[in-house]
């Protein structure tokens, strides 16, 4: 119970980073002559150029991701103001988020917050590939060896794609009093959300009434399919945010 009370805390807390980051590219892509309509979608994926440098900074010198990360995220900080609360699509996947999680807390029964996600719903576990980014980030922040090449089994840590991991280290020295896996689970969680968030926004640009696109986000964020993949972590929900987010331009 104490794992998941800490989970809703560092996905609230990131959550609210992540939104100022959101609201301040969209403003800064604007006054680049990004129109209006296609700013907030083009911030998605915007976020996603700042976060990618992190991983080589920090494979190659952690101090200077430090550096990198408290950077991006002074920048994010700026747009730190009501208005950042008011992008409703943001707001109702980071809601959907932190409800996925509250029903992942239901199976909190004595396993692990590492082994529980692949232990949801089958009755054989399945693989833990998830893991696989979760390793690469203990291993990248640590320094160690072993963060390049192969970790066993034929497995290489880059056979997942690697953009969650380069956000997680954006926003790691954010939660340094927590463990990592809970810093993994709240960063991973609000990334794969932002899939509600582009397909309210696909909804606006395909000219579908308030009402049609929130019914049809609201179906889609009772898909057991988002809720799954939202608290299991494989990379499906962030690419899918990402391809709709192009489609929404």
């Amino acid at each position: 119970m104490r794992e998941f009370s800490l989970i809703a805390i560092v996905y609230c807390i990131i959550g609210l980073i992540f939104l100022a980051l959101v609201q301040t590219l969209q403003k800064t892509l604007v006054r680049m002559g990004v129109g209006e309509e296609i700013a907030p979608s083009s911030a998605l994926i915007a976020s996603a150029v700042l976060a990618y440098p992190a991983l080589f900074i920090y494979l190659v010198n952690p101090p200077a991701g430090v550096v990198y990360s408290v950077l991006i995220i002074a920048f994010a900080l700026t747009g730190l103001r009501p208005a950042a609360l008011q992008q409703t699509p943001y707001v109702f996947a980071l809601a959907g988020g932190l409800a996925y999680l509250g029903a992942f807390e239901l199976y909190s029964t004595g396993v692990g917050l590492r082994e529980l996600p692949q232990s949801l719903f089958f009755e054989v576990p399945r693989h833990d590939d998830r893991q696989i980014r979760l390793l690469y980030i203990e291993r990248i922040v640590n320094h160690l060896p072993n963060r390049f090449g192969a970790f066993g089994g034929g497995w290489y840590f880059t056979d997942r794609p690697p953009l969650e991991t380069s956000y997680a280290l954006l926003f790691y020295h954010v939660g340094l009093l927590f463990s990592v896996e809970v810093l993994y689970q709240a960063i991973v969680t609000l990334l794969q959300t932002t899939a509600l968030a582009m397909a309210w926004y696909l909804g606006r640009s395909l000219r579908f009434s308030g009402g049609e696109t929130r019914l049809a986000v609201l179906v889609i964020a009772g898909s057991g399919f988002v809720y799954y993949n939202s608290v299991y972590l494989w990379p499906k929900m962030l690419a899918a945010s990402l391809f709709i987010a192009c489609l929404s331009g």
